[in-house]
This record gives C-alpha cells, structure tokens and sequence, in this order.
C-alpha cells in the first residue's frame, strides 16, 4: 500500500485495525479522482500537483523514505502522519489513545503540538 493511502493506525503500528483502514485507503483514492474529474480540472485554478490529500514522504516509526531528512524520533514536516493531523485538525491525546507504545505515543505528542 502506498504510503500516501495509509490509515493513521497503520502508520502508527495499531496491530488490531480492521476494514476501516480500507476504507480509509478507498476514501483517500476517491477524493483523489473525484478531484482530477473533468468539473474541477477544467477549472483555470487546477493545480495537479495539489490533487494528492497527504503527500508525506516519511511515516514514522515504520517507513522513512531513503534519503528523507527526517532524523529518528523527531516530527518533520513531511511526516505522513503531521500532514493527516493538518488537515483533519483538532487533535488531542483522545485522538491516539489506541496507542500502547510510550514511543509512539510521546511521538504523537510532538505531532499534536506542532498541528
């Protein structure tokens, strides 16, 4: 599954996610084609280059990407995870209390504050 497509329990390791994950996956491919649809590319305004939902290049702890400038640990600002937090908006710690793992879940503090 690419990167960009990633659930938030998947990126931060959650062992019992499900079909919503999926359906996440689905959801974020959706959008992606409903906005490359003939009604808004045709617009004058159209960016392709914006037509990506969460464009990370890093998903901590499972996947940096090679050659990422994201130092272990430490939130950059093109961490998947920071980009999901953006645009969904109004985290808090109830957002991630599915997290078991202390790092993961100081980690997520950083995101929280940086969102």
């Amino acid at each position: 599954m690419s990167r960009w497509y990633r659930a938030p329990e998947v990126i931060l390791t959650y062992p019992f996610y499900g079909q919503a994950a999926d359906i996440w996956s689905l959801g974020c491919i959706l959008a992606e084609m409903l906005a490359c649809s003939a009604v808004y590319s045709s617009q004058g305004s159209f960016d392709n280059k914006k037509r990506y939902l969460f464009t990370g290049d890093s998903c901590f702890p499972i996947s940096p990407r090679a050659g990422s400038k994201a130092e272990p640990g430490k939130v950059s600002e093109e961490d998947q995870i920071l980009k999901i937090c953006r645009r969904l908006g109004n985290l808090n710690e109830k957002s991630y209390s599915f997290i078991y793992d202390s790092t993961i879940e100081e980690y997520m503090g950083n995101v929280v504050e940086r969102t």
